[in-house]
């Protein structure tokens, strides 16, 4: 959209395996004082989970000329307490929306909201359609936002839930990239079945999985997509998964003595 359509000149800013998917944070910076128009940043990366600090968000911020807009996608940022929602009142360029659909369980109700200066609110407002959020999804938004301690529990168990998927999909031979969203990226072992013969495997099982591999670039067809669910479903995930890779190394071997004999 943005190059084909609107005609902007986007550099993008790859993220690579070898590297963990971390983002170095010094080239970024110096990318950021050439002085583009707009620095678009999803934080946590809603590919693999890996997210930037406050502090270091603040960084690449006051690296920038005072003509740069920062826009940040925060949709995932609660699993992690990194949010800079309310820097908006220190720096007049930084823009930050907030999905709801994630961290408060509202995926139906299509419902965000979005943090910036008034000069920013005021120019955005012209290009958004009334009536962008419904009544029911703004209900169920306002009460979400007035219990936010049964939120915050309920994200400590994820970042919990998170840790305990993490150590056992490794134990399968799985590369988990350390992430701090409500899912996990993983590579599966070259020598076994691609991400795409996994997903599909499960869905055979009533599990259903992400293949990450059309999600970026850099992404190869062995990335798969895992979400943290409860202890007892993510148990189950585990008996599905080891029960096709147990298949599958079954199925290589036989082809193998196929092909010896």
């Amino acid at each position: 959209m943005l190059e084909k359509v609107i005609g902007c000149e986007v550099e993008r800013f790859p993220l690579h395996r070898k590297d963990g998917y971390t983002i170095d944070l010094e080239r970024m910076m110096e990318r950021i004082a050439t002085g583009p128009d707009l620095v678009v940043l999803v934080n946590p990366n809603s590919r693999t989970g890996r997210g930037l600090m406050a502090r270091e968000v603040c960084m690449l911020l006051e690296a920038a000329s005072s003509r740069t807009r920062f826009w940040i996608d925060e949709t995932y940022i609660d699993y992690t307490g990194e949010s800079v929602e309310q820097m908006v009142s220190r720096h007049e360029n930084l823009i930050v929306c907030k999905s709801m659909s994630k961290a408060y369980a509202l995926s139906g109700m299509r419902v965000a909201y979005l943090c910036a200066a008034p000069h920013h609110l005021e120019e955005l407002r012209a290009f958004t359609p009334p009536w962008v959020v419904g009544l029911p999804s703004q209900v169920a938004a306002v009460k979400a936002l007035e219990h936010a301690n049964y939120y915050e529990r309920r994200w400590k168990e994820t970042v919990l839930l998170r840790s305990a998927l993490a150590i056992d999909l490794g134990g399968m031979g799985w590369e988990v990239i350390p992430g701090s969203a409500n899912f996990l990226l993983a590579h599966l072992p070259e020598e076994g079945p691609s991400a795409g013969e996994v997903v599909a495997a499960c869905r055979g099982r009533g599990l259903f999985l992400r293949d990450a591999a059309a999600m970026g670039a850099s992404l190869d067809d062995g990335a798969i997509r895992v979400a943290v669910k409860d202890a007892a479903t993510n148990r189950k995930m585990i008996g599905i998964l080891s029960d096709i890779a147990g298949s599958t190394a079954r199925a290589a071997r036989a082809s193998l003595a196929r092909c010896a004999s």
